[in-house]
């Protein structure tokens, strides 16, 4: 452990140094994104999509390169309705990532593609609720959480400090793997 934690710090000493004697300096080091985003799921049986919101605070090293912290949450859900559309089954469920992530842009103009990566972990938070409604009367309410390691690689475009994106989120076991586009922006980080 000493030793990866040693490893990153150099690492991160090299980037500021690369930073300070190569770069260009023409955009501001710090800037937040906020937004929100559409996740389609890819497991129809844990969650069938949902909406989200996420804040990702960055530091710009060079133009081209940041680092940050992703922090959101997708609201998914599904059900399921009987033939004389009574709604028989109920699921919804909050998954969360806690990212670090890196991004490359591809240029230094108002319109600037980029792709990213970013690596942490997923929890996952759900209830299922189903319903007996034959002669019984019968229900249950089942919960369950879950937190896995995950990777997120993402490409998008930023104009000005409107930013668009498309992230694959691979969640881990018994956390639905979903693809999130997302719509957002970046408060700071413009050029100086």
């Amino acid at each position: 452990m000493k030793k990866v934690l040693f490893f990153l710090l150099v690492l991160t000493a090299g980037f500021i140094s690369a930073n300070d004697t190569f770069a260009q300096d023409t955009y501001k080091k710090f800037k937040v994104g906020v937004g929100m985003f559409y996740a389609g799921s890819m497991d129809k049986e844990l969650a069938s999509g949902g909406i989200g919101f996420y804040v990702e605070p960055k530091y710009n090293f060079t133009d081209k390169i940041t680092a940050g912290l992703y922090l959101g949450t997708a609201l998914m859900g599904g059900g399921e309705i009987d033939s004389e559309g009574l709604v028989t089954e109920l699921d919804a469920a909050a998954v969360s990532p806690y990212l670090v992530t890196g991004e490359y842009y591809f240029t230094t103009n108002k319109v600037r593609p980029y792709a990213g990566l970013g690596l942490g972990i997923y929890k996952r938070a759900a209830v299922s609720v189903s319903f007996d409604d034959g002669s019984g009367n019968n229900g249950s309410i089942e919960g369950e959480s879950t937190s896995n390691f995950g990777v997120a690689p993402k490409v998008g475009l930023l104009l000005g400090h409107f930013d668009l994106a498309l992230t694959y989120n691979v969640t881990g076991d018994g956390i639905a793997d979903y693809l999130a586009f997302n719509v957002g922006f970046n408060i700071g980080g413009g050029k100086k």
